[in-house]
């Protein structure tokens, strides 16, 4: 994985699976007993028309995730706030430009 901070990037080495878990965030799969999803109406992401959705799970442990989803039932945004060692976080994700054949992602030299 390539991490850009402060106006630097570097390599960061990644444990096998990691990034797969940001594939199912809420592992719907595995805790759908467990999962519960609120409508929030509608807003703007990005100047696009979105409807919202918070969605909460219990198992395996209780987490609440915000879904902003477009006109083409594609997600727009994901947001979760939470606490990593002791501190405060709040992770939002901003989708765009699924199936765009003319994306290209070089590796750093």
């Amino acid at each position: 994985m390539y991490m850009q901070t402060a106006g630097k990037s570097m390599k960061v080495p990644l444990p096998e699976g990691t990034l797969g878990q940001w594939r199912d965030p809420l592992k719907i799969l595995e805790s759908k007993a467990g999962l519960s999803v609120e409508a929030q109406g509608r807003e703007s992401v990005d100047g696009q028309s979105a409807r919202k959705y918070v969605v909460r799970h219990a198992e395996p442990e209780a987490s609440e995730f915000t879904y902003w989803i477009g006109s083409d039932d594609l997600p727009l945004q994901l947001r979760h706030s939470g606490e990593s060692q002791g501190k405060p976080y709040t992770m939002t994700i901003r989708y765009s430009r699924f199936n765009d054949p003319t994306i290209r992602i070089d590796a750093q030299q």
